[in-house]
């Protein structure tokens, strides 16, 4: 990997990385004022506790030997041990999906659930779920080898039926027909500004810009079309 591609997968990591902090102020204002503040730390807690599995084992299971393989080894590069400069670029990337992928979740949610039980949902799911899934699609899985390579696919794959399975269990009986973003049933939006920081603004633009072009890492032109 020369300089460029170096410096083009830093900067890709930072972009989907931004998308984070921007989904916490776009589900924090659509939600009622009592709730700001925890739905604000759903993301951010995402950030922490996702971050930490995904280093631990999570980038170890996102590599598999074989198409028909489930999940790698947790194990095998535990800590992200023994690995080098390319490596640690390409875990650091991965982990940026993860964070965004279960950020994105918690909007389904919103005023219906209390932070403790959802710090435990998002680790069982992203170890039982986004993890092997990762694998499918990056790590040598069957996805990969249908010829499909995008970097937000395991994002686009997991989020729809993650949303879908969470909200409608929680949602009144009333209202069994679950939203995209259950924020959106808050009878009071808290502040219209910081939903459309995240509507109308660089978190969103650069970092779908850095989610769907970054797979190859590549910091030609040509090679990420999605891009340009």
């Amino acid at each position: 990997m020369d300089s460029g591609q170096l410096a083009w997968g830093i900067t890709a990591t930072a972009l989907v990385l931004l998308m984070t902090p921007g989904v916490a102020f776009f589900y924090g204002g659509l939600v009622k004022a009592k709730s700001v503040v925890s739905m604000m730390m759903m993301s951010f807690g995402s950030l922490a506790l996702v971050g930490v599995l995904w280093v631990l084992y999570g980038y170890s299971m996102s590599a598999v030997d074989g198409p028909l393989q489930f999940a790698g080894n947790p194990f095998a590069s535990f800590s992200l041990e023994g690995l080098g400069n390319e490596d640690l670029l390409g875990a650091a990337f991965g982990a940026t999906f993860a964070i965004i992928t279960v950020a994105l979740i918690s909007g389904s949610i919103a005023d219906r659930a209390r932070f403790g039980p959802w710090m435990v949902f998002a680790g069982v799911w992203a170890t039982l779920v986004y993890f092997p899934v990762a694998a499918w699609v990056w790590g040598g899985g069957w996805i990969l080898e249908l010829g499909t390579l995008m970097g937000g696919l395991p994002t686009l794959l997991t989020t729809p039926v993650a949303l879908q399975s969470t909200s409608t269990p929680v949602l009144p009986r009333s209202l069994w027909l679950s939203c995209w973003v259950g924020a959106w049933c808050s009878k009071r939006e808290h502040t219209s500004p910081t939903t459309f920081l995240w509507c109308c603004s660089v978190p969103r633009c650069c970092g779908s810009g850095g989610l769907v072009s970054t797979p190859v890492l590549s910091s030609s032109p040509k090679e990420c079309p999605e891009l340009v």
